[in-house]
């Protein structure tokens, strides 16, 4: 902005200084009155974003006398003046206030200065200066006298050094989120990426993976401007490894500790959790969805031991987490949990609380990044009770501990060769070791009594091969025959080898044997498919017995052997004599070349004797198989038989489980009266066990019946199931039944 003539502004501050223009007497010559006249700003650049500039204008060295000092300066065009207000002052005029701030009238005797501040445009590309002049007089002069004032001048900032700041970048997973950069320079001017190579795509500073794995390279660059030279281009390499899953550790605002864990490829998550005001804990699944938002699915809120360990041996964690995991209802959730997940932070809040949770996503590459997941662990040789663990990859462990007599949780470490500790609130202790080539872990509970209680589990990014893989039955079989039900699952076919044993168990101690046994095959409706007299009339059954581990057969013995295939569904055997009667064994085998590789199964087994003293005691045998413990409904049913029209029953079974080492680890007299064999052991409810049968489908046993049942979970290995008489000298028709129960 250029300032008014100067002309005028003479004219005008000679009259504002009461100066005549008429000719007068010329008086002797008066010096012309001096004055020292400086003109500054704090700086003497000028930046492209434009900005402002304060100037400090002094006067000093004038005359004593001085009886009035003014200022004009003159700006650049598009240049103002800003007042205190904020206000801007285009033009100064004469005689305004804004220029009587300006000039000063009683001059101090002391030096005269004064401040101004000044805005310039953005994009001032060329040198520009502030020139200013002062009018000054003095009681010797009667005219004012126009002093120059050295200007100021500024010049664009110059090409300033620049750089860039790009932070390394940690290994990344496959399915983790997308994640911002934050490279810096000292310009503040923005920076531009590139993906390089590598799975990975950009949108400004936010990178998204693409699922790929491999090596990623992303560049980094910023072009400078008028002030700031281009900076040196700076990449940075990380690694993207196989999708893996996501964990979260947090606090809440209440100080308690939680977890989160997101299997890989998946949007279902469970959390671990505390509510300190209230003692409980709580297992929440939620869905992220694709606006990041979080979803609650299903909540439980465990408050009650005993029904919290029931519930979760029939749900686990895995069904919770799958995606055809049903919805719970809002209003069946205790509390409503609402927040999002992004960027690598999880923020949720319990409205009925006030409580909120935050929580921050663990690297991929950190010192437990083997280990990390969520596992889920029963207790052994128990009924029910469960531990479940997420693990981090930075060393953390958060792990929920559910029994029918007391819950307890908490966050730990966990070493690097997958051993763990954590002692929670209410003195449990929890003692485990995560097995990263199996996925598996197994452990020990230590409850405030001292007891222990022993679990077993598996990761629930494993899939399970827990099931019975080998089913048999000893009976005495005389008048009638050894029947023995299975079933098998799924929805494909299953090769199967069946084998009526008996004079080979004299190889085995048995002293009366069945000389000739008979097998006979029925489906469902009854109907008999097919049979067999002597086993090696069926040429596979020799290598089905290899393949299954079958004890072998002797070279023309007269036991009985089929091999088949059969669909899913109810099957019979039947094991009869020619001859004398005696002790048979009734075999099914999974005789599928890799049974674990496969769905379909068998399921249970059921078989109906007649049971007697001595070796006359009805066995059942089976294997569990796979990589984690089995749950299995074991049932010896004498008066229930009476009710389906069999007659001469077993009054009074009961069973008895033993392990392979023949030590009994379950059993069971009346199916409505536990009947513990440790201290410790936790036995199922009669509630429990009618639970299971509803859920079997297996027929009810009625209220004050003496039939024997009870509910176990088995480490892999094999067992047997003895029902035998509960006094002595008793006989009769019985039938054992041995259940997967479904988890």
């Amino acid at each position: 902005m250029k300032r008014f003539a100067f002309t005028a502004f003479l004219l005008t501050a000679a009259t504002l200084f009461g100066l005549s223009t008429a000719e007068v007497p010329m008086p002797a010559p008066i010096p012309t009155p001096t004055a020292t006249l400086t003109l500054g700003a704090d700086s003497d650049e000028t930046f492209t974003s434009g900005g402002t500039l304060t100037f400090t204008a002094t006067a000093t060295d004038y005359p004593e006398n001085t009886s009035a000092l003014a200022w004009a300066v003159t700006l650049p065009e598009g240049w103002a003046y800003v007042s205190d207000d904020g206000s801007v002052d285009l033009s100064p005029s004469v005689g305004t206030t804004d220029l009587l701030e300006w000039a000063y009238f009683n001059v101090p005797t002391a030096p005269a200065s004064f401040t101004f501040t000044v805005s310039y445009p953005a994009d001032v590309t060329v040198d520009t200066e502030v020139t200013a002049e002062v009018i000054i007089r003095t009681e010797d002069t009667p005219d004012a006298t126009t002093l120059p004032v050295d200007p100021v001048a500024f010049t664009p900032a110059p090409s300033l050094d620049n750089g860039i700041t790009f932070p390394a970048i940690g290994t990344k997973r496959a399915n983790d989120p997308s994640f911002t950069l934050d490279a810096t320079s000292p310009s503040g001017l923005p920076i531009t990426y590139t993906v390089v190579s590598g799975p990975a795509m950009i949108s400004g500073n936010v990178v998204t993976l693409t699922g790929a794995t491999g090596a990623v390279v992303i560049r980094a660059e910023q072009g400078g401007d008028l002030y700031y030279v281009p900076a040196d281009a700076v990449s940075q390499t990380f690694n993207v490894v196989p999708a893996g899953p996501l964990i979260y550790f947090g606090t809440t605002s209440e100080g308690t500790d939680f977890a989160v864990q997101i299997p890989a490829g998946q949007t279902t998550g469970t959390l671990f959790g505390t509510i300190a005001s209230t003692g409980q804990f709580y297992i929440l699944t939620f869905q992220v969805q694709n606006n990041n938002t979080v979803t609650a699915i299903s909540l439980q809120v465990l408050g009650n031991p005993s029904t919290a360990a029931a519930a979760l041996a029939f749900n686990s964690l895995r069904k919770r987490t799958g995606a055809d995991q049903p919805r719970q209802s809002a209003a069946d959730m205790a509390y409503t949990f609402t927040g999002s997940v992004a960027n690598g932070t999880l923020n949720l809040q319990i409205a009925e609380l006030g409580i909120t949770l935050t929580g921050t996503l663990e690297p991929a590459d950190g010192p437990t990044a083997p280990l990390a997941g969520l596992y889920e662990s029963s207790s052994v040789n128990s009924a029910s009770g469960t531990v479940s663990s997420i693990v981090g990859t930075t060393g953390k462990v958060y792990v929920l501990a559910v029994t029918p007599t007391i819950i307890g949780g908490g966050a730990g470490t966990i070493a690097t060769n997958g051993s763990f500790s954590v002692t929670t609130a209410n003195n449990l202790t929890i003692n485990g070791a995560v097995d990263a080539a199996s996925t598996t872990v197994t452990g020990t509970i230590v409850l405030p009594d001292g007891s222990t209680d022993a679990f077993a589990g598996l990761s629930t990014g494993t899939t399970r091969t827990d099931r019975l893989v080998n089913l048999s039955t000893r009976a005495y079989v005389n008048g009638s025959p050894l029947i023995t039900g299975f079933v098998i699952g799924g929805d494909q076919p299953k090769r199967v080898l069946l084998r009526a044993v008996g004079p080979t168990l004299a190889d085995y101690g048995i002293d009366n044997p069945v000389a000739d046994p008979r097998i006979t095959l029925f489906d469902a409706a009854g109907s008999e498919l097919m049979s067999s007299d002597t086993w090696s009339d069926d040429a596979n059954a020799a290598m089905a017995a290899t393949v299954t581990g079958a004890f072998p057969l002797p070279e023309g013995s007269l036991d009985a052997a089929l091999v088949t295939e059969l669909a899913p569904g109810v099957y019979t055997l039947h094991v009869n004599h020619t001859g004398a009667g005696g002790i048979a064994i009734a075999e099914i085998y999974d005789a599928a070349e890799n049974p674990n590789s496969e769905y379909q199964r068998l399921v249970n087994i059921s078989s109906r004797g007649d049971v007697t003293s001595g070796e006359g005691v009805l066995i059942g045998g089976f294997i569990v198989t796979g990589n984690s413990p089995k749950r299995v409904l074991v049932r010896g049913i004498g008066p229930g038989l009476a009710a389906q029209g069999v007659s001469g029953v077993l009054m009074d079974p009961q069973v008895k489980v033993y392990n392979a080492d023949r030590q009994v680890v379950a059993a069971n007299d009346d199916w409505q009266t536990a009947t513990p064999v440790f201290a410790g052991q936790r036995t199922a409810t009669a509630t429990e066990i009618t639970t299971a049968n509803t859920t079997l489908g297996a027929f009810a046993l009625a209220d004050g019946a003496a039939d024997a049942g009870l509910i176990v979970t088995l480490a892999p290995g094999a067992y047997t199931v003895e029902l035998s008489a509960s006094a002595d000298g008793e006989q009769g028709n019985a039938l054992i039944e041995i259940y997967e129960l479904p988890e």
